[in-house]
């Protein structure tokens, strides 16, 4: 799907699986880039160590946020900023095996 928003704006995007043995979920952002390939960038995660039951990497850490909930990790963005444009995909981890769902484009 596609989320349209302005400089400013709030939106959540949703991820949820089915009651599967993929324990951990992360967010990905993919950046179109005027190079020929893409760069992944990892976003947020499920971290056990958090009393959130997720963390989000430093890069965007001031406007996003994310709390692990029952089979599902939304992730929530504040202040929408021009360079939050990008392409952002769930993955479910079990194992070593990501599992990604289609992507949310988010411009």
């Amino acid at each position: 799907p596609d989320v349209i928003i302005m400089e400013g704006d709030k939106t959540t995007l949703r991820c949820s699986q089915s009651k599967t043995k993929h324990v951990y979920m992360s967010w990905y952002k993919q950046e179109k880039r005027r190079e020929a390939h893409s760069q992944f960038q990892l976003v947020a995660f499920t971290s056990e160590g958090s009393p959130e039951g997720s963390a989000i990497e430093q890069p965007f850490q001031e406007r996003f946020r994310t709390r692990m909930e029952s089979y599902a990790l939304p992730l929530s963005l504040e202040n929408a900023q021009l360079e939050d444009t990008g392409t952002y995909y769930c993955a479910s981890q079990e194992g070593a095996e990501l599992h990604f769902g289609k992507g949310t484009q988010l411009t």
